[in-house]
């Protein structure tokens, strides 16, 4: 139970960290500064990491109802479509009004996704 705490309180930190870094950058605008910059990019990075640490774990230790399984597999592909998305956003020739409209969109499907996996999975 402990192992289960202390990984939900280190992602639900990282994931603050980002969502504060992800809207101060928007708060900002373009040119993105660069610490803020630096920080949201190795937050997510980090969390990507911590995440995929913890998914490996459930899936060894929790028996997945249908339920359950889709939401996994879509919170995934919605977590890939937030990251890559965000990539292309560091690319000033790729930025376009449209890739930020799907990165904001995706990013706050991801924020209610995961207390809805939470509830499900435990």
């Amino acid at each position: 139970m402990e192992t289960i705490l202390t990984k939900t309180i280190i992602s639900g930190v990282l994931f603050l960290l980002l969502i504060i870094s992800g809207v101060w950058l928007r708060k900002n605008g373009e040119p993105y500064r660069t610490a803020i910059f630096t920080i949201h990019k190795f937050t997510i990075v980090a969390l990507t990491i911590f995440v995929m640490l913890i998914y490996i774990n459930h899936l060894k230790t929790f028996s997945f109802n249908r339920t359950g399984f889709i939401l996994f597999i879509t919170s995934d592909v919605i977590f890939l479509v937030a990251f890559i998305s965000g990539a292309l956003l560091s690319f000033e020739k790729i930025v376009s009004y449209q890739l930020k409209i799907v990165h904001r969109l995706v990013s706050w499907i991801t924020i209610l996704f995961v207390p809805t996996i939470w509830l499900v999975c435990h």
